[in-house]
């Protein structure tokens, strides 16, 4: 039975006093007798101290202490380092024997039901091996393809050459997968106690597929720059279209980009277009440009990366997927990825939030896909199609604030859950957002003959057209912060993309509705992340003009951080030198309150933490120091 204590270290006295609440006594332990401090993987607050037999000690030997939180745990691991380093930290899942890592795990059988196992990495051979008997199959380490798992944190499947004998542990492994010996690869899920271990497990990997054996207690991995991946954000409303006998070249180069991230709207034929989507960026002319678009990048890296570089990706980089589609009505979202990045990606999920009649029909709305490239970057697309009108601001404005409290898509980096009481918009490094979002071009007279010619003749002229952008309502509302705060959007350089004359060129004069930059890219960045990633391309694609909108595109490259590798030597393991626990502080931070709408009677605002206000709250900067606390902090 847990009972509840205090306890705090006497560095004077060198021991570790326990203070029985219920009882109001006080037990000493002193620190000479400690000799192991084991750390639970699948109890993250969990801390069991081992002593050496003295009359200080327990009896039984041992001290089990369990801690609010994991940071408590930390805390006094480090504080307990700190005071005694000759204390031996171990976990109860991950140790370290001469030069071979020992990492205890679990795979599943045939019916699903889990087993203890262990996987060994010989980190001076470069091989990897399941159990610890004379038998087990083993195998290169380069030869093993790790994939996590897409909704599992804690589980990652092993792909390896099929090998070893009939009894060993990879061949009962093989057996219960349904596995023959005659299968060139087998694949092996393996479940860790917790997403920290299996980390640890993945990071030790990729150093070894590095080349960095950590064999020497001096040595260190310099850490490698992350790959740039090129990202192409696209939207057409199509005006219930189907899709045209043309090329989508134009709008969709293929092969070009590594991401393609493409938003309908209006769009009722969704199979169709779906279909002549795969087909123009799946298809073998797609390929072949992907091909020769790799081997020129595959050359300059080459001159450019580090000895411990490798980009020889175990799975073919030759073609692209379609990673996920998802759909409201006839708004519709397709991401599409290169072949390698699929086995990369993990927390994939998506969300719709409908914002049409009566806030629940789904003519107007947003559907979103949020997911993590290398477990460590994490991106969402958002489409969607906001109310129509040039009177309608307030009414895009509340289209806006629904889709971004009502969306729950939770794949951000740090974990699969949504963090309560905080929008998606906080918790992905990156959010791209794009559609019709019918902000309009209003010079004052909007509907008018006059302002309607005015507008057109400046339109079609390349010099004069950067002078609407003055007008534009989106443009305004986000300089006024009511509306996409913190957003981006590239320098517009192109014609407006509404009202346009289906099928030829011009534009339509529907009760002098102005030509309007309807269809929109914009980008949000954390603080952190922001200089990852910078726009190369925003413009559109004039030549399909089946619809009364033209479609428009914006790419993007991205910096794609380094999933975690274990830099560090492999005496580190096992954590024999103690926790180490990183301290960060926040030392400026500024922000901003906003009008939560541009419409004065519209008066919403929010009680938390003692602020009565207005409930749109910008984050202008945030600035972190990091180091090692060689003491306990006030924080």
């Amino acid at each position: 039975q847990l009972q509840r204590r205090k306890a705090y270290f006497h560095p004077s006295k060198d021991i570790l006093v326990m203070n029985h609440i219920s009882q109001k006594k006080e037990t000493n332990y002193p620190l000479t007798s400690i000799r192991h401090c084991f750390l639970s993987e699948s109890e993250s607050t969990k801390l069991t101290l081992l002593f050496d037999s003295s009359e200080e000690a327990p009896t039984t030997g041992m001290l089990e202490l369990v801690f609010r939180s994991k940071i408590e745990r930390l805390m006094f691991g480090n504080a307990l380092h700190l005071l005694k380093p000759k204390v031996h930290f171990a976990s109860d899942c991950h140790s370290l024997e001469n030069t071979t890592v020992r990492f205890k795990c679990g795979t599943l059988n045939s019916l699903g039901m889990e087993r203890e196992t262990v996987v060994l990495l010989d980190c001076e051979k470069g091989t990897l091996s399941f159990g610890d008997e004379a038998d087990s199959v083993v195998v290169k380490v380069k030869d093993v393809i790790l994939e996590t798992n897409l909704n599992v944190t804690t589980r990652v499947n092993a792909s390896y050459p099929t090998s070893g004998g009939a009894h060993s542990e990879g061949a009962k492994i093989l057996q219960q997968h349904g596995s023959t010996s005659n299968e060139r690869m087998t694949t092996v899920s393996l479940s860790f106690a917790s997403a920290n271990l299996k980390e640890r497990f993945l990071g030790r990997v990729r150093a070894l597929d590095l080349g960095f054996k950590g064999t020497d207690p001096d040595s260190t991995l310099p850490l490698p720059s992350g790959e740039t991946l090129s990202i192409l954000t696209a939207t057409w409303n199509v005006g219930e279209k189907k899709p045209p006998a043309e090329s989508l070249e134009d709008w969709l180069p293929a092969g070009q980009h590594d991401v393609y991230a493409v938003g309908f709207q209006e769009c009722k034929d969704k199979k169709k277009w779906f279909k002549g989507l795969q087909d123009h960026l799946c298809g073998e002319s797609a390929r072949a440009k992907l091909k020769k678009r790799l081997q020129e990048e595959h050359k300059i890296q080459n001159m450019t990366k580090g000895p411990h570089h490798n980009d020889d990706s175990k799975h073919p980089r030759n073609n692209f997927v379609l990673l996920s589609v998802n759909s409201l009505w006839g708004i519709h979202l397709a991401i599409i990825v290169r072949s390698d990045l699929k086995h990369r990606i993990t927390q994939l999920t998506s969300g719709t939030e409908a914002t049409g009649i009566a806030h629940v029909l789904g003519n107007k709305g947003g559907v979103a896909t949020g997911l993590v490239i290398d477990g460590t970057t994490s991106l969402a697309f958002v489409t969607c199609h906001l109310a129509a009108r040039v009177t309608r601001l307030h009414t895009r404005q509340e289209n806006y604030e629904e889709i971004v409290n009502g969306l729950h898509i939770a794949g951000q980096a740090h974990g699969p859950e949504r963090i309560r009481g905080e929008d998606f918009l906080h918790q992905f490094d990156h959010v791209f957002w794009f559609g019709d979002l019918n902000y309009r071009v209003d010079m004052g007279n909007h509907g008018t003959e006059k302002e309607y010619k005015k507008v057109v003749r400046m339109a079609q002229d390349e010099d004069e057209r950067y002078e609407l952008q003055d007008h534009d309502q989106l443009r305004k509302q986000i300089h006024a912060k009511s509306v996409m705060c913190d957003f981006e959007e590239g320098a517009i350089d192109f014609a407006p993309t509404y009202r346009m004359l289906k099928g030829k060129e011009g534009y339509s004069n529907k009760k002098h509705q102005n030509p309007s930059y309807c269809d929109r890219v914009l980008w949000r960045s954390l603080p952190g992340a922001a200089p990852q990633m910078y726009q190369t391309l925003y413009s559109s694609a004039p030549s399909l003009n089946q619809s009364d909108h033209r479609p428009v595109l914006a790419s993007f490259a991205m910096n794609a951080k380094e999933p975690f590798i274990a830099r560090g030597p492999i005496t580190a393991d096992g954590a024999k030198s103690g926790p180490d626990l990183l301290i960060l502080s926040v030392t400026d931070l500024k922000f901003t309150v906003a009008n939560e709408t541009s419409n004065p009677k519209a008066k919403r605002a929010v009680k938390f933490d003692g602020y009565h206000g207005a409930s749109c709250v910008s984050f202008h900067g945030c600035f972190y120091e990091q180091s090692y606390a060689p003491a306990p902090v006030d924080c």
